[in-house]
């Protein structure tokens, strides 16, 4: 039952990160206190005020997405690693897009997924992105940590029915 469990927690967090990075959601604040008869609670998106750059659109993002909306995912990971290495611009963008895609659960390489947003976050420590990229790779750290858990939780399970069944035996006599 606990490795059920595990196992739904992880992939959880795993399809989380993915769903809140596609998104684009913002942070929320308070807003700050107004007219009287405002609510001041109600929230409202962080960056509101803040002047963002627009949106970079590179062409292998478009291609892999598209490519992973036909669930072609291996074909959108040789597609990102190819603009990666022709060096064609917004390296974050892809970083970023490449990580996604490598810890969907469609094609689940957790270790490369974080070594490639890891990338990011060292290569670009100024970018829009580093924020979802080291949401992403938190995620996937705990991910590691849930599976190690749940092996653990495996092992203990087995040591438990083996000492059972070995009680039992004894207890028929045989």
């Amino acid at each position: 039952m606990y490795v059920i469990c595990l196992r739904k927690v992880a992939h959880v967090l795993s399809v989380t990160a993915l769903a809140v990075t596609l998104s684009g959601c913002t942070l929320l604040q308070p807003r700050p206190a107004g007219d009287a008869g405002q609510d001041t609670a109600a929230p409202v998106p962080a960056t509101a005020n803040a002047v963002q750059p627009p949106p970079v659109r590179v062409a292998a993002v478009d291609g892999a997405r598209s490519l992973v909306s036909k669930g072609r995912h291996q074909d959108a990971v040789a597609e990102l690693e190819r603009a990666l290495a022709r060096k064609s611009g917004a390296e974050d963008v892809l970083l970023l897009e490449l990580g996604m895609v490598l810890a969907s659960p469609e094609v689940a390489d957790y270790p490369r997924a974080r070594e490639v947003l890891n990338q990011l976050l060292k290569k670009h420590p100024r970018s829009t992105h580093r924020h979802a990229a080291h949401a992403l790779a938190d995620l996937l750290e705990k991910l590691d940590k849930l599976n190690a858990d749940n092996e653990a939780l495996r092992q203990d399970l087995k040591q438990i029915l083996d000492i059972d069944l070995e009680a039992e035996r004894r207890r028929r006599g045989g």
